[in-house]
């Protein structure tokens, strides 16, 4: 099954658009009633019908839906976080590396 991102803010309309609906339409060629993956990149995974496809969107309808949380996915994998390297100066650079820091629960 393909899987599409689509932003967490659009989730309520679910209606795919842009590179994504390009790459639905007319890459894999999918017909409405065919069924999708839909992520969001924060944990979230749906499994989609198509519903409509028009020339700029393809509607789509909730199967079922699954969310993982960040925390345990990391723990699992064994994987380690590190804050970005950022090229960032001042109030910028305090304001991402903070949001690691409380994210992740970092010490440096």
């Amino acid at each position: 099954m393909h899987a599409f991102y689509l932003e967490p803010e659009k989730w309520q309309e679910l209606v795919l658009t842009g590179s994504e609906f390009h790459h639905l339409s007319k890459v894999l060629r999918l017909k409405a009633g065919e069924q999708i993956t839909l992520l969001d990149g924060k944990g979230k995974e749906a499994v989609c019908t198509i519903k409509n496809i028009t020339k700029k969107e393809a509607e789509l309808a909730i199967c079922s839906e699954k969310v993982y949380p960040l925390d345990e996915i990391l723990e699992q994998s064994g994987f380690e976080i590190a804050p970005p390297n950022l090229y960032l100066h001042g109030s910028k650079y305090q304001h991402v590396f903070s949001f690691w820091h409380r994210r992740y629960k970092m010490y440096f």
